[in-house]
């Protein structure tokens, strides 16, 4: 029999990390470092934008522009105090939501107890995960934000 090699995640990490400062910096490097820190900054909030507006044509509603650049603003400064990863609004968890039927920030709130507990108790579980997996659950997420009948028009 013919053996399939995929890659796998292997050594998920898990738990909270611990707040450690980034390794490296100091002040030789900011020039580099602010260079990073604008190109996260414009992807992130892009993306955020991206799946407000995907949410707001889908359902009917407006989003405040500014009110999304001060609450990912707030959430990344939280992160950095904390020596946590900046977060952005993610396509694939807005559609996957969406199709859960999630109306509410409840649903969000909750989600992230249920992130949490993965980090702290189940992230060994994914080390055998191959990485193919992961991309078909991002993928499938996505096809539920593609609107195929704007896209005839073109």
């Amino acid at each position: 029999m013919e053996q399939i090699i995929a890659q796998v995640i292997g050594g998920a990490l898990g738990g909270l990390g611990g707040g450690k400062a980034v390794k490296g910096a100091d002040m030789g490097n900011i020039g580099n470092l602010i260079a990073g820190a604008l190109a996260v900054i414009f992807v992130g909030y892009s993306e955020t934008l991206a799946a407000g507006r995907a949410m707001a044509s889908k359902h009917g509603y407006g989003i405040d522009t500014d009110q999304e650049l001060t609450a990912e603003g707030v959430a990344c400064l939280g992160a950095g105090l904390v020596g946590g990863f900046v977060n952005d609004g993610s396509l694939s968890k807005t559609s996957v939501g969406d199709a859960a039927g999630q109306k509410s920030q409840m649903a969000s709130l909750i989600d992230a107890v249920f992130v949490l507990l993965t980090m702290l108790f189940l992230a060994s579980l994914f080390d055998n995960l191959p990485s193919a997996v992961l991309g078909a659950v991002v993928i499938d997420a996505m096809v539920g934000l593609i609107d195929f009948r704007t896209m005839a028009r073109y």
